[in-house]
């Protein structure tokens, strides 16, 4: 993925540092032989839109859409091909409901909670099930419980003070998106333990948390 990032710098005709800067990514991020993360895939594709997200990822089509006419039929494709899908028992794409994004989500609240360009492709309604948005999962972090290509919803919490350490949340900090369980640091009231299955437990400072939303509800395609 580096290199096209690399192939889309020399076709802007602009320089590593003018994209460290526009972007807000550290630099010499293209440089390290680690890979990319969704967050900062999504910080590129939401500097550069008119870059094609399928490209990016996968190599495959064209590196830039031709118009804002194809970025809306690629939503209206996408909105086609989640209306055929078929869900579990009891779940089903509709008009109304919890809103579906196919991007990971970006900041607090409701109205922030996504990027104000990004629009839902579908609504999903469940029996029984209140959530406020519905998002796919995109890791390993959480697995086996939940699984990379799962659907989650969650609900918006108003204070997370008194966390309950067997519930699941979606924490948004300054620099990552992440599943995970959460306490208290017994040895300093200033950060958080997080903790997840497939990785050992890391604190993080409460003042890097941007939002936490609870996680009530997971979900398979079949």
């Amino acid at each position: 993925m580096k290199e096209r990032i690399l192939q889309f710098i020399e076709k802007k005709g602009i320089s590593k540092r003018k994209f460290y800067m526009e972007t807000g990514l550290s630099n010499g991020i293209l440089d390290k032989k680690s890979g990319l993360s969704v967050d900062t895939v999504e910080k590129i594709y939401s500097t550069f839109p008119e870059i094609s997200l399928e490209w990016l990822i996968t190599g495959k089509g064209e590196m830039l859409k031709e118009s804002l006419e194809q970025y809306v039929s690629e939503n209206t494709e996408y909105r086609a091909v989640m209306r055929k899908l078929k869900f579990a028992e009891g779940v089903s794409l509709v008009d109304e409901g919890a809103p579906f994004y196919p991007m990971p989500v970006s900041a607090g609240n409701d109205k922030q909670l996504f990027d104000e360009t990004e629009k839902p492709t579908g609504f999903i309604s469940i029996p029984g099930v209140l959530c406020k948005a519905y998002f796919p999962v995109i890791g390993f972090s959480f697995e086996p419980l939940i699984r990379a290509g799962d659907v989650i919803g969650i609900d918006f919490i108003d204070s997370w003070e008194r966390l309950d350490p067997d519930s699941v949340y979606f924490i948004i900090t300054h620099d990552n998106r992440m599943i995970k369980r959460l306490a208290d640091d017994p040895n300093d009231p200033e950060k958080l333990i997080c903790i997840s299955p497939n990785f050992r437990e890391f604190p993080i400072w409460k003042e890097e948390i941007k939002a936490i939303h609870k996680v009530i509800f997971c979900g398979k395609l079949i």
